[in-house]
């Protein structure tokens, strides 16, 4: 099934029953019947013509048979070869062949009939054929007929004329061929009992014969019998249009002598036999004379005329027996030549006035399409070759609705109207769709508008089904507008998009307005055009600006480029990470990390391993391990289209810091653990100069030890209350004087060994010893002297029997 326009579906019913035997374009079936077709779409529907399918079986028999009966071809005639006595089922075609080559075929529904006119002697036969099978006839042979086809009077010694002593006159006559019998006329009047070649003629009046043969009733001229008087004329010319003729012939003409005179014609001062006209039609080449004579005298010899005769190519006959058209891309025509065949002569075909190489015969093979003829020369003479009628072969494209369109180059001014299709020898109709009755305008295949408005065009040629025509997308035609093409505009999509993410990519499209055909693309980038992109959208990934040129591919100078468009693609985002004080930090402490993206991304995500710490663009970290933040660039703004992030790493070390403990010996503090440095705190505040592992507390309070590693990493101790000094109880020691201003004596007093130590107020050990024991009426001990010390305040701290005892030392 074929339509014109877009359906949206076909239903396929038989006749005579209202169920819907098929859906689609095209239906196949195994039953005969009446089937039809309905296409249907939004604006209504449609029903196609029947189509009839019948049953058939292969021809059995093909008798071939001609009239005139026997095959007997005459000169200068045809025979008409006719099929009969066919059986079987009804043929599809028919072909004829002679001498075993195709001569003629012919298809169903047989438009030029089934018959054949052969023009030549040979054998021939015909075979009928359809998609079951064949039948061939038995050959009929085609001869030549010896029957005469032409007569004339032959009046070479008569005179047809009465009087002057003259009473009869002797007509005869003469045929080209054999004839049967012949009968005499005068007038209308059938003249009773003269049937013999000879007439004898005593009365004037109008006479001729009809002569019958094989090949037909002949007639010849009439010739009227009169009476006369007077003899003819005394001085005739003899005339010619030429005296050298390639036509083989050459019409000699006389002066008219007068009523009833017979011309007498000589060749070469030879009387020959004629028809005793006053023209004559000379044969060959020769010289001519002419006599006039009536009953009544003679009159004298015309001048003489030398003509040459030579004999020409005839024009010869062409046909394609089989037809001139043929549906399809490549195929076979049959040319040949149906005229007489003849010696001496040579032939060429023609293509397209052009000379085909090696095509010298009467018969040729068409396999393109072209315009044929067959030239036929003469290389015994100068005379001119003849050339015949030609014969349009045409390889017939039926056109495709999808390939069909318009084209015109919007330069042109005024602008013309062209067709592209894949068919060929088409039928053009061109419509100026005005909204109302949509006037047809052309019909050729080329239109120039002469008013601006909405145009297309209708196609079909020969191999589309009758009546069927397919029309081109319209196109919208400005008459007078300068002869250029509209000014692009470039778009992004999605549109109005000028700036993209980085590693992503923006579509940009030329657009113009209204439909223009033919149009062709360029792309720029700056000042330089973008070597192969020539499609109406460019696919970009970089920053810069944009344009694109639209021309007229069949006039590339005629164009115009669109304004700038400028497209701008963020660099990657960097991330500069920095830290605060060291990334190397001990247990307690942190440090800070820093993120600074130099393209300014709009989010930031902290990470330790994969665990989310944070967002923002600083974090405090507390532990070693790798941190990951990640950079999110312009995330959820509305003119990106797309999110980019980026990642970067930094690895932090925690070091373990001490943790010391402080025990209590005799009144003294000491540190349990072994450390680089260590400070002593009352009440959360460090003692100036108690950097010893040992301190000895002056005032009660809360104590505490803050040490530091190797490392670098300190640790405080909990506290521990000390009461301070011990001066409550009976001391055994005695300073004095205390204070001065630097000479102390310090003596112990008991009978027991003692061991005295100085320590200053940041409780460092200044002195340590055991005085020597002495025994008086006061103690059992003496004291030894201090010298030198600073101002400020010391302890004294003995051991005796097991306790302590303390004091203060001030110097002054």
């Amino acid at each position: 099934a074929t339509t014109i326009g877009i359906v949206d579906g076909y239903q396929w019913f038989k006749q005579g029953s209202p169920t819907i035997i098929g859906i689609g374009n095209s239906l196949t079936v195994s039953t005969v019947g009446t089937y039809f077709v309905k296409a249907k779409n939004g604006c209504g529907e449609k029903i196609s013509a029947d189509f009839i399918v019948v049953s058939s079986t292969a021809p059995t028999q093909v008798k071939l048979r001609s009239d005139p009966f026997g095959g007997v071809l005459c000169a200068g005639s045809t025979i008409l070869l006719i099929p009969d006595e066919l059986t079987g089922g009804a043929p599809t075609q028919v072909s004829y062949f002679k001498d075993g080559q195709l001569v003629y075929n012919t298809l169903f529904p047989f438009l030029n009939g089934l018959t054949y006119r052969a023009s030549q002697t040979g054998i021939y036969t015909v075979k009928t054929s359809n998609k079951c099978g064949e039948a061939t006839s038995l050959p009929l042979v085609v001869s030549f007929s010896t029957a005469a086809t032409s007569t004339q009077l032959d009046l070479s010694g008569t005179v047809p004329s009465l009087g002057c002593g003259v009473t009869e006159v002797v007509l005869s006559t003469q045929a080209n061929g054999l004839t049967l019998f012949l009968q005499w006329y005068e007038g209308v009047d059938e003249l009773q009992g003269e049937s013999n070649p000879t007439l004898s003629v005593t009365t004037a009046g109008s006479y001729f014969a009809e002569v019958y043969s094989d090949c037909g009733i002949l007639y010849t001229d009439t010739v009227n019998v009169v009476d006369v008087a007077t003899p003819p004329i005394s001085n005739i010319t003899l005339t010619s249009s030429t005296l050298t003729t390639c036509a083989g012939k050459l019409l000699l003409q006389a002066t008219m002598a007068g009523a009833g005179s017979a011309y007498q014609w000589f060749k070469n001062g030879i009387l020959i036999a004629t028809s005793a006209q006053n023209t004559f039609l000379a044969s060959e080449t020769a010289i001519y004379s002419v006599q006039a004579s009536n009953a009544c005298g003679t009159s004298n010899l015309s001048n003489t005329l030398g003509v040459t005769i030579k004999q020409g190519a005839n024009k010869p006959i062409i046909s394609a027996p089989s037809g001139a058209d043929f549906c399809g891309a490549t195929g076979n025509v049959l040319l040949r030549m149906t005229s007489a065949d003849a010696t001496g002569v040579q032939y060429q075909w023609l293509k397209d006035g052009l000379p085909i190489a090696g095509e010298t015969t009467i018969i040729y093979q068409a396999t393109t399409s072209g315009t044929y003829a067959l030239r036929v020369s003469t290389p015994t003479n100068d005379c001119a070759s003849e050339t015949s009628v030609p014969i349009i072969v045409r390889f017939i494209t039926a056109p495709t609705l999808a390939n069909l369109s318009i084209l015109f180059n919007v330069c042109e001014n005024p602008v013309t109207l062209r067709v592209l299709s894949d068919g060929n020898f088409l039928k053009y109709r061109w419509f100026l769709l005005d909204g109302n009755t949509n006037p047809e305008v052309s019909n050729s295949d080329s239109f120039t508008p002469t008013v601006s408005g909405v145009y297309t065009v209708s196609v079909r040629n020969d191999c589309l089904p009758a009546s069927v025509w397919l029309t081109a997308q319209a196109v919208t035609v400005a008459v007078g507008a300068g002869g250029v093409v509209p000014a692009p505009m470039v778009v992004s999509e999605p549109v109005g998009i000028d700036r993209i993410c980085p590693n992503t990519t923006l579509k940009l499209k030329a657009q113009v307005i209204g439909i223009i055909p033919n149009l062709a693309y360029r792309w720029f980038a700056g000042d330089e055009m973008i070597i192969g992109e020539t499609a109406q959208e460019l696919t970009i990934s970089n920053s810069g600006l944009y344009r694109a040129e639209v021309y007229d591919s069949q006039n590339p100078a005629c164009g115009q480029v669109s304004t700038p468009y400028s497209v701008f693609v963020r660099p990657v985002p960097t991330i500069l990470l920095t830290y605060s004080p060291s990334l190397v930090f001990c247990e307690g402490d942190s440090v800070r990390l820093n993120a600074q993206a130099q393209q300014v991304p709009s989010a930031f995500e902290w990470k330790l391993v994969t665990n989310f710490l944070k967002n923002g663009n600083v974090l405090y970290a507390k532990k070693g391990g790798t941190y990951e933040v990640k950079a999110t660039y312009n995330a959820g703004t509305l003119s990106f289209p797309c999110d980019f992030t980026t990642t970067k790493t930094i690895s932090t070390t925690m070091l373990e810091s001490p943790i010391p403990e402080i025990a209590l010996k005799g009144g003294l503090l000491e540190s349990k653990v072994t450390a680089k440095n260590y400070q002593w705190n009352y009440n959360g505040i460090p003692v100036l100069g108690a950097t010893q592992p040992f301190y000895m507390p002056l005032d009660s309070g809360k104590y505490s030890l803050t040490v530091t590693n190797n490392l670098g990493c300190s640790g405080t101790s909990v506290f521990m209350y000390h009461q301070g000094i011990y001066e409550g109880v009976t001391n055994p020691m005695q300073i004095a004087p205390n204070p001065n201003t630097g000479s102390f004596r310090i003596t112990v007093l008991g009978q027991e060994t003692a061991t005295v130590q100085v320590f200053n107020a940041q409780g460092q050990l200044i002195q340590n010893a055991t005085p020597i024991l002495h025994t008086n009426s006061l103690a059992s001990h003496t004291g030894f002297e201090f010298r030198g010390l600073t101002t400020g305040v010391y302890l004294v701290q003995a051991l005796i029997g097991g306790k302590q005892y303390t004091r203060k030392m001030i110097v002054l």
